[in-house]
């Protein structure tokens, strides 16, 4: 990564904590202008290692009775649990945003923000973590060498998604959702010494998270591949 690459990144974390610092009070001033406003939680975000783990949030607005528009953002806040320590100059660090549309099915019982829906999204998320690798330098299985690099890692991708939003009382909501689509990965690395042409990656004969992600990370891997997507929001609607 160009030391203008590595800029840019700092930027956008440091824009993207500015926005998140002040999101909840638009939100509180957009309630008292708008009749339907849901704020959302999302706990799995939390355990999410197969990306990375964030601090995750939404608010859902109305737009007409049966069409809402949501948004939703995180903050990574720790590494994945195969991550290595971060041992260069550079930080790791990341987020993820979302905007969504929504098409609730007609029920007359309860109205809107409660019930089946269909739904069209847009991703994007960017990532910086420590990798570690081994490896046969030059196919010589007799020279066995660690390479630990930084990997950036950036995704954006479009989803259609089934869901159901389902009341618990008065207020609060869950919110059950899966959906299909597609997604861009692009991968670069900072520090690297493997040579994917002459080196030769040692993995494990079982394929698992951890390998497949710091295999990903060393060979730069960027590509459009299906994506899904799946969860549950804790919600609570303002009025």
């Amino acid at each position: 990564m160009t030391a203008k690459q590595h800029f840019w990144f700092n930027m956008s974390l440091t824009h993207m904590r500015f926005i998140f610092i002040f999101l909840p009070f638009i939100f509180l001033q957009s309630s008292a202008q708008t009749k339907g406003v849901v704020l959302k939680l999302c706990p799995l975000a939390l355990i999410d290692d197969g990306s990375f783990p964030t601090i995750q949030a939404g608010v859902e607005f109305k737009l007409s009775e049966r069409i809402t528009w949501y948004n939703e953002g995180g903050i990574k806040y720790r590494n994945r649990y195969f991550d290595t320590q971060d041992s260069s100059v550079f930080k790791t660090g990341g987020f993820k945003v979302k905007t969504e549309f929504r098409y609730y099915i007609k029920n007359k019982r309860t109205g809107l923000f409660d019930g089946h829906y269909h739904a069209v999204n847009i991703f994007y998320n960017q990532d910086r973590h420590s990798s570690a690798i081994k490896y046969y330098h030059k196919s010589d299985s007799a020279l066995i060498l660690k390479d630990e690099f930084v990997a950036n890692k950036k995704v954006w991708g479009i989803n259609i998604i089934y869901g159901n939003q389902k009341k618990l009382g008065n207020r609060w909501m869950t919110d059950i959702y899966a959906g299909l689509g597609i997604r861009s990965r692009d991968i670069n690395t900072m520090n690297k010494e493997y040579n994917k042409i002459l080196d030769e990656m040692i993995i494990g004969r079982h394929p698992n998270l951890p390998n497949i992600s710091q295999k990903n990370d060393a060979d730069e891997n960027s590509q459009v591949i299906p994506n899904l997507t799946m969860g549950i929001r804790l919600c609570y609607q303002l009025k």
